[in-house]
């Protein structure tokens, strides 16, 4: 990744974009899965989906406020 000095204010913009429309998606395939009484295998997926979105919005913030 190229570094520079000057910081872009609305770095932010594009991936919560991406994840807000990412986001029905995810509850609409759980939604599908879960009507059918069974996630099977699949449910694990969209369980760790759900939990890495979040964490991937803390580590960019952290990384936004800490400089790197």
């Amino acid at each position: 990744m190229i570094r520079t000095a000057h910081r872009h204010l609305t770095w932010w913009k594009a991936p919560l974009v991406a994840s807000l429309l990412g986001l029905p998606f995810l509850v609409l395939e759980y939604r599908w899965f879960a009507s059918h009484h069974e996630t099977g295998a699949f449910g694990g997926v969209l369980y760790w989906a759900g939990a890495l979105l979040p964490m991937l919005w803390v580590m960019l913030a952290i990384g936004a406020t800490s400089g790197a």
